[in-house]
């Protein structure tokens, strides 16, 4: 993000440039809507945060220290959802001008080849981390006084690995919503796949299927929310072609 900064925000101070900061007016209602519309990403950052401290607190209650890091290592291993997020956020302004342009055509072309990417990606993520995952985490601890959170991590990431297989797509479809400017749809994807499964998931699952089950979590969540994203896309899709007609 530093870098990106420092080679665009020269550029936008130059009238010559297309985006410029001394050209046009500032208007708050435009800026309103820009936060709006982007709120879903801003939600998913806070849900990530808040759904983070329950989890450490339900590890802490049920398996101490070792459950803490156990977690620990595995939520640093799924940063590699943030690829996701550069494919899906990536294609926003071509969804966005496409969309203006009434060119459903481009836009379903767009949508299948991302889809596609992510997919592929987050089965080979799946992959490496069903084979090797026992590998990856043993990078996190090191010691004999390690080996509970090891043994933890190890059981929780052939669990939680399943979760690549359909992230992507969520992100995909909630990136979507931001690009067409349907912003309620975009948080009720991001909500539903960060906060409210998730957040359900802690409370009820320990206490029913005990503390093992807390892996299944977000496995189930994404799926869950994958069902809801795929009927939203495809009404959206179907109602701009009734109305393209």
């Amino acid at each position: 993000f530093t870098l990106g900064a420092l080679f665009n925000i020269p550029r936008m101070f130059q009238r010559g440039q297309v985006v410029a900061v001394q050209r046009g007016r500032f208007r708050w209602p435009l800026v309103w809507n820009a936060l709006y519309n982007g709120s879903s990403e801003g939600i998913s950052e806070l849900s990530a945060g808040i759904t983070i401290f329950l989890f450490n607190i339900t590890m802490m209650r049920y398996l101490g220290e070792d459950g803490v890091a156990a977690f620990t290592a595995i939520n640093h291993i799924l940063v590699a959802t943030t690829v996701f997020l550069g494919i899906s956020d990536g294609i926003i302004p071509i969804i966005s001008y496409n969309f203006g342009a009434g060119r459903l055509d481009r836009i379903e072309k767009v949508l299948r080849l991302a889809g596609r990417v992510n997919f592929m990606i987050g089965i080979t993520l799946f992959a490496i981390l069903f084979f090797f995952g026992q590998q990856i985490t043993s990078f996190f601890f090191k010691g004999g006084e390690a080996l509970d959170a090891l043994a933890i991590a190890n059981y929780g990431i052939t669990i939680y690995c399943f979760t690549f297989l359909m992230s992507g797509l969520n992100i995909l479809a909630s990136s979507y919503f931001t690009a067409i400017g349907n912003a309620k749809l975009s948080v009720v994807i991001s909500m539903l796949r960060s906060l409210v499964f998730v957040t359900f998931g802690i409370i009820v699952y320990p206490s029913l299927f005990g503390i093992q089950s807390i892996w299944y979590n977000v496995p189930v969540a994404e799926l869950c929310t994958l069902f809801i994203s795929f009927m939203l896309v495809r009404r959206e899709l179907l109602k701009e072609a009734v109305l393209k007609n």
